[in-house]
């Protein structure tokens, strides 16, 4: 008996050490972008509107990784009115907005500040306090949902299409409330049609732009305009004088670039340029920088009050 006794305690402790040592139940495989989407519920408009193309891509698991950037039904309700009005290609403009091919964190986000979107529009990523904000537009309300194929980041807007360079220097240039981007204009229009096509191509780039406004134009010598409207080759160089290809630098950047002094920068036509900080303001060789952050879809523009001569 006091055998017996002895096999069963034995047995006992060997069944509760086996159970002191038993592997943890495995946590449930991440599901798709497509099916998180789906069971959170809150997310129909943007599912019932999503090109198939782009529907099975997240429905897939083994496909991506793609980061996206989720409206919510309350997003889209501020939309409603706009939404039935948009044809087929411009709807998948919007969504394509949202979409980044590859897994991008909050964390790289805000280290990234920018990066394209599968629609090749940049997407810049501000820090306002203890907000993310998208293009300074969409607060991220839930970051870093992790999915089989991705990450969800859910924002509390629609994002819509900035237009290139171009087109927002043209649209300042002509609205009645704000005319400083006409001689700046006329002289991209006047100038070797390749400053056009590549300030306009929402895939080149990233490009920052100092933007030099009509008061700027004329400030010049009198002549020097005039001059150089005549002269395609001086125009050119001028005004790829005021866009450099070292990425879309927003004023953040660029103040902790030259908090330490100033620094050259390489702009298109081979010159440079010194970037100063000169108290709370940022100067680009003489010209001061007067407003900061136009976001357009290939690079930032901030304009300023001198025209920069090579």
């Amino acid at each position: 008996m006091k055998k017996l006794t002895a096999i069963v305690a034995s047995l006992a402790l060997v069944l509760v050490l086996a159970a002191c040592g038993q592997a943890p139940e495995p946590e449930p495989e991440p599901q798709s972008i497509a099916t998180i989407a789906t069971e959170a519920g809150v997310f129909d408009t943007l599912l019932t509107i999503l090109p198939e193309d782009l529907a099975t891509a997240l429905s897939d698991d083994e496909a991506g990784p793609f980061t996206v950037f989720a409206p919510t039904d309350d997003a889209f309700d501020a939309i409603a009115a706009v939404l039935p009005t948009l044809t087929e290609e411009e709807v998948r403009e919007i969504l394509e907005l949202h979409v980044i091919a590859g897994a991008v964190s909050s964390t790289d986000a805000i280290a990234a500040v920018s990066a394209r979107s599968l629609g090749a529009e940049l997407l810049y990523f501000i820090v306002d306090g203890d907000d993310l904000l998208v293009d300074g537009a969409a607060r991220v309300e839930d970051a870093d949902i992790e999915a089989s194929n991705g990450v969800i980041h859910v924002i509390d807007a629609v994002l819509l299409p900035k237009g290139t360079i171009v087109d927002v220097a043209v649209a300042a240039a002509t609205s009645e409330d704000d005319e400083e981007f006409t001689v700046l204009v006329e002289a991209v229009l006047e100038a070797d049609t390749a400053v056009f096509d590549t300030l306009a191509d929402v895939e080149a780039g990233p490009f920052t732009v100092f933007a030099p406004t009509d008061a700027a134009f004329a400030a010049l010598p009198e002549g020097a305009l005039e001059g150089l409207l005549e002269n395609q080759a001086a125009l050119t160089n001028v005004l790829l004088y005021h866009v450099t290809d070292a990425g879309a630098l927003l004023a953040s950047q660029v103040i902790a670039l030259v908090a330490g002094g100033p620094i050259e920068v390489e702009m298109l036509n081979g010159d440079e340029v010194t970037v100063t900080l000169d108290g709370a303001s940022v100067t680009v060789n003489d010209a001061t920088v007067v407003v900061t952050d136009i976001l357009t879809a290939n690079g930032v523009i901030h304009v300023i009050d001198a025209v920069l001569l090579p």
